[in-house]
C-alpha cells in the first residue's frame, strides 16, 4: 500500500510539475511576445516622435527665417530708403560734399589754366 501510495504521489507530482512547466513556458512565451511588442511600440513611438520633432523644427526655422527677412527689410528701409534717417542724411551730406569738391577742383583747374595763360 505504501509503495502504491508513493507511486501515486510521485505520478501526481510529475503531472503537477509537467503542468507547472507548461504553464511556465506559456507565461514565458507570452512575456516574450509582450516584451517584443513593447520594444516594437517604443521604436514606433520614437520614430513618430522624431518625425514630429523634425517637422516642428523645420516649421519653426522657416517661420524664424521669414521673420528675420522681414526685420532685415525693415532695417534696410529704415537705413537706406527713409530720407529722414540719420544714415541717409549723412550719405546726402557726403554726396553734397563730393559734388562741392568736384566743382571746386573744376574751378581750380580753370583758374590754373587761366592763370597760366595770363602769365
Amino acid at each position: 500500500f505504501k509503495d502504491q501510495l508513493k507511486q501515486t504521489a510521485d505520478e501526481s507530482l510529475k503531472e503537477y510539475l509537467a503542468s507547472y512547466k507548461t504553464k511556465l513556458n506559456g507565461i514565458e512565451e507570452s512575456n516574450d511576445k509582450l516584451m517584443q511588442k513593447c520594444i516594437q511600440d517604443y521604436h514606433t513611438q520614437r520614430e513618430t516622435f522624431t518625425i514630429e520633432m523634425e517637422t516642428a523644427i523645420t516649421k519653426k526655422l522657416a517661420a524664424a527665417r521669414i521673420e528675420f527677412e522681414k526685420k532685415l527689410q525693415n532695417i534696410e528701409h529704415d537705413l537706406f530708403k527713409d530720407t529722414k534717417s540719420a544714415y541717409q542724411q549723412i550719405v546726402a551730406a557726403a554726396d553734397e560734399l563730393k559734388n562741392k569738391q568736384k566743382s571746386f577742383d573744376t574751378a581750380k583747374r580753370k583758374w590754373n589754366k587761366d592763370d597760366v595763360r595770363i602769365a
